[in-house]
């Protein structure tokens, strides 16, 4: 009789035991279901202003073209790196600094001669190719076009950096472990107020005080007060000219 007890309470603990452990078998296949519905379905519904494509494509969904509604800056990125509210980006045509908060853009590539700055600018200037066209055939990999269409699009919010000591020092820091081979990206791929809010607020409240509190000279709760750099006086009499804080004794 006790033996049959225990074989049943053994029965019912096993049982017990495979229920809990369905249950949570379950309970995490439904978050992971979750995970992948978010992520296919309704992530991809929010409104961003950067993506770095699963294709390696960096776009830019803030400027419309003639041809879709957003603007690829780059259509092979090799690694990505996020710092400081910015994003790097080594791709084909340079290396890219995307500030996603302000949207300023700038691109460092060294091997852009004068002869090709010359054809980029004439080709945003007057919407002529001829330069570009001759300039890519001496250098059919750079692909000056594209470089050519982004700087049309982003004109003065867009900077082209020729000379590697243009960078900063964190910048070549950052440039360098990007070109290595064994970097792998772990950044995030989509850049956005929905994606960053945080990032995005305090430049914002950072832009707004700025307006409103100027830290400048014509601001006078701003205006550091300069030190006066005349010696320190004591105040005499007038009849004996002895000072009014010098002791009697050493006064005679």
């Amino acid at each position: 009789m006790g033996k049959n007890n225990f074989f049943i309470s053994l029965c019912i603990a096993f049982f017990l035991a495979c229920a809990a452990l369905f249950s949570l078998f379950l309970r995490i296949t439904l978050i992971l279901l979750f995970f992948i519905i978010y992520d296919l379905f309704i992530i991809d519904q929010l409104p961003r202003d950067f993506e770095i494509s699963y294709w390696k494509e960096l776009t830019d969904y803030r400027v419309t073209t003639a041809y879709s509604d957003y603007n690829e800056i780059e259509d092979c990125v090799h690694a990505y790196e996020k710092n400081n509210e910015k994003l790097y980006v080594d791709g084909t045509h340079g290396f890219w600094i995307i500030d996603y908060v302000d949207g300023n853009i700038t691109l460092f590539n060294e091997k852009l001669t004068k002869e090709d700055m010359d054809a980029i600018n004439s080709y945003v200037d007057t919407h002529s190719d001829t330069a570009l066209k001759v300039e890519d055939r001496k250098n059919p990999f750079l692909n000056l076009r594209k470089i050519a269409d982004n700087k049309k699009v982003y004109k003065d919010q867009m900077k082209i950096l020729t000379n590697y000591s243009d960078l900063t020092s964190e910048e070549q820091e950052i440039y360098q472990r990007l070109r290595s081979p064994t970097y792998k990206s772990t950044a995030p791929r989509i850049y956005g107020f929905l994606f960053q809010p945080f990032e995005y607020l305090f430049r914002s409240l950072y832009r707004v005080h700025s307006i409103i509190c100027p830290i400048n000279s014509k601001n006078p709760l701003w205006t550091a007060k300069k030190p006066s750099a005349s010696p320190i006086t004591f105040p005499t009499t007038a009849a004996a000219g002895k000072s009014l804080f010098m002791p009697s004794s050493a006064a005679s």
